[in-house]
């Protein structure tokens, strides 16, 4: 018996992430301003970190849906300096998609955690949905910090920056709208496996 569809969001908003990153950019800019090294660095770290902050905390008051899964399919939108510079959603219909990947980026070697990731594969020969493909210096500069994630789905992913996922709700909606398409983790070998409904704690320092 097919289950009734299932409508899952995730929404940017003032959440941990956020917060924290705002509180360190601030730490940091005061920081560089108190013990003004020179007159240069000052300068330099203060636009660094607070236009760092002052960019995260955008974000977070940007609001807006982040990802959406619902009877239709899978939709995601990356993040916006506010309501009114917020890039179009792309939208990949359940016919055209294989998977759906979780999957990391270190940052730093991993001194400074990781930044997770949602991906789409889609079947071969489908061509990504209207706005799908990215900017093409873009997608070569990800596919060198993702080499473990395959090349076809670097395009149709996104940064988990300003918003956060429900892996088990995620799971769920997949599971509900479109049996046949799977969830996956990939590790940083490139290694894939089922998802998990809790987030892989493989260093203390993730993002979330």
């Amino acid at each position: 018996m097919a289950r009734a569809p299932v409508v899952y969001e995730a929404r940017f908003g003032l959440n941990r992430q956020v917060l924290v990153t705002v509180l360190v950019a601030i730490a940091l800019t005061a920081l560089a301003v108190a013990t003004h090294v020179s007159a240069v660095v000052t300068v330099a770290s203060v636009a660094l970190f607070g236009a760092g902050g002052l960019i995260m905390l955008l974000i977070g008051l940007g609001g807006g849906v982040a990802l959406r899964v619902d009877a239709d399919g899978i939709t995601h939108r990356g993040p916006g300096l506010g309501p009114l510079l917020r890039p179009p959603p792309v939208t990949m219909a359940w016919p055209s998609v294989r998977r759906v990947l979780l999957f990391d980026q270190v940052v730093g070697f991993g001194t400074f955690g990781r930044i997770p990731y949602i991906g789409v594969a889609l079947h071969p020969g489908m061509l990504p949905p209207r706005g799908g493909s990215g900017r093409p210096w873009a997608t070569r500069l990800a596919a060198g910090l993702l080499s473990h994630v395959p090349p076809d789905v670097i395009p149709l992913s996104r940064q988990v920056v300003g918003f956060e996922i429900d892996r088990a709700r995620l799971i769920d909606a997949v599971a509900a709208n479109a049996p046949d398409v799977e969830v996956v983790d990939v590790d940083l070998d490139g290694a894939v496996y089922p998802a998990s409904p809790e987030r892989p704690r493989r260093s203390p320092w993730t993002w979330r």
